[in-house]
């Protein structure tokens, strides 16, 4: 069995590939995989020993006509087209994963000959033509990731779902690379903290005073720490300000407790160093995810629009440290206290994560509130649209335990659920008539005049689902998978060549909707009534679609 997995996005994304990579091998005994990452991002790929072949796509040399001055994506063509043929022509896989989810990538797997194909596929013109995404998991990823939802299956987990990965994908095989520049060994009792300071942009990420007041606090609380500060060769004005800002503060910390292989090192030979660390302290990047494979602890400091639910440490009892009220000082602190066994405050929010176990036989990656109360409403959707995701995609019922509701720290939880519960009830009508006049304009195809008639409605409907968008947020999930599945399930240009088709899978995009939002206000009424004492039960089963509906949730 031959299979090729794209992965064009960067060193995280590489990274969150290999438990697929590992999963596949594991699954498919003898298979040949074949990984294809950008250049620039090809390091990440390599500790992992299920790799067959590494191929590297030179995004630089390929797209960068399409950049220029003068754009010419002919230029771009031709040489996709004879990269394509000096790697892989000749060559046909059995399955063809595109993880990566961007339009370039969409036409480099449609030019790739392969028998099954998942993720983003183009359907004709190179470079932002029509594309479409046949496989739900991908549907999902594309729905909900890449339109910033609130999605909580993490990266790795929803790579593995998309290749139907089984037992085997965790913990990772690792290669142990050699390099020169290798760390030393430890003296008894020390314990050395690895750092990394920036990300793959500014805002995410803590500004040179806070993470330099953090070095210092972990220097002083921890007297026989050292710190490792990992990163590229960009990043060492980055680490060089940090450190004098530390020596400028209290010069005598520094001396011969810092090591810098940022620079030094290529990105995979970070593994001895990591392994070599207690802990790792950074931002949502790459290294999160390098030291998640390698077993380090993590604390992770999530910082602007960053989801540690999806992007976070991977694995158990790593620490996610939200600063929330907490200013540079406490907060470096709560990070000491973390180091050393301690609770954290309220004046920072900690989350833990853990496996949790699932009916696929693979355990997913969970956040959990360790030091505060979630957000009531936010949760609940969240696992709502869990529980929707599992069913619809992978056809399976999974249990979770009822979603709390009734805090008192959270008076108006209740109103905003009512809110969002009145949003659903009017996206279920507005459902059931998209699904009416698709009905109705089947029965009536020849007549050209009552199709218009009918088409305005149906465009009146969408500009209405729109506005909840907007108005309800919450419910955009809803609204963004009933839209990837009407638009790019499936190409009218190419699949679709009678206008009975498309409404047939109009209208089957709208029932759907309507069982979907049927789930959500079921397990909302569970509840609820779990909240006013009816239902003593501490897990809810998923509920099939198509039972009887709720009544209203009253207060």
């Amino acid at each position: 069995m031959k299979i090729i997995i794209i992965q064009l996005a960067r060193l995280g994304d590489v990274i969150q590939t290999l438990p697929t990579v590992q999963g596949l091998k594991k699954q498919h005994p003898g298979c040949e995989i074949t990984l294809v990452t950008r250049t620039t991002f090809a390091d990440a790929a390599r500790i992992c020993p299920h790799v067959d072949k590494l191929v590297e796509f030179p995004t630089a040399d390929v797209l960068g006509p399409c950049f220029n001055a003068s754009p010419d994506k002919g230029e771009s063509f031709t040489r996709l087209a004879g990269w394509i043929a000096e790697n892989f022509l000749g060559t046909k896989y059995d399955l063809l994963l595109n993880l990566t989810f961007s339009p370039s990538s969409a036409y480099l797997s449609t030019l790739i000959d392969a028998a099954e194909r998942r993720g983003i596929v183009a359907t004709k013109d190179a470079f932002g033509g029509p594309y479409v995404i046949h496989d739900p998991w991908s549907q999902y990823f594309f729905a909900q990731v890449v339109e910033h939802n609130i999605n909580i299956i993490h990266l790795n987990d929803l790579f593995m779902r998309i290749a139907g990965v089984g037992p085997g994908a965790w913990p990772l095989d690792i290669v142990e690379p050699r390099p020169e520049y290798a760390p030393p060994a430890k003296a008894e009792g020390t314990m050395r903290i690895g750092i990394q300071l920036t990300a793959s942009t500014d805002d995410k990420t803590l500004n040179y005073k806070v993470w330099a007041e953090i070095c210092r606090v972990l220097l002083s609380v921890h007297e026989t720490a050292e710190l490792v500060f990992f990163g590229a060769t960009k990043d060492l004005d980055a680490i060089r300000a940090v450190v004098e800002e530390v020596v400028a503060i209290a010069p005598g910390l520094v001396p011969g407790r810092c090591h810098v292989p940022a620079s030094r090192v290529r990105f995979h030979e970070n593994v001895p160093w990591i392994r070599s660390c207690d802990w790792i302290v950074a931002p949502d990047t790459a290294i999160v995810h390098l030291a998640s494979a390698c077993g380090t602890k993590v604390i992770e400091i999530p910082v602007g629009r960053v989801r540690p639910e999806e992007t976070g440490p991977y694995g158990e009892g790593h620490f996610v440290v939200f600063p929330v009220r907490a200013d540079g000082q406490q907060l470096a602190f709560e990070v000491a206290g973390i180091v050393g066994g301690q609770t954290a405050s309220s004046a920072v929010a900690q989350a833990r994560t853990r496996l949790t176990p699932t009916t696929m036989g693979v355990p997913r990656n969970e956040m959990v509130a360790y030091n505060f109360v979630s957000d009531e409403v936010s949760n609940f959707f969240m696992q709502a649209y869990y529980l929707v995701a599992e069913f619809r995609c992978g056809g399976r019922q999974e249990d979770i335990a009822v979603p709390k509701i009734g805090d008192p720290g959270q008076p108006t939880a209740l109103d905003r659920l009512v809110n969002c519960y009145d949003a659903l009830c009017t996206m279920r009508r507005l459902a059931e008539f998209g699904q009416h006049h698709c009905l109705k304009m089947l029965e009536n195809i020849d007549d050209n005049a009552m199709l218009k008639t009918e088409m305005e409605k149906l465009a009146e409907i969408e500009t209405l689902l729109a506005k909840m968008q907007n108005s309800v947020p919450l419910v955009k999930p809803l609204i963004d998978t009933w839209k990837v599945a009407k638009d790019v399930a499936y190409s009218p240009a190419t699949e679709l060549g009678q206008i009975e088709d498309i409404l047939a899978l109009t209208e089957g995009c709208y029932r759907e909707l309507a069982q979907n939002i049927d789930i959500v206000q079921q397990l909302l009424q569970t509840a609820v009534e779990a909240a006013q004492g009816k239902i003593q039960a501490k897990q809810t089963e998923f509920v099939k679609p198509g039972n009887k509906r709720p009544e209203e949730v009253t207060s």
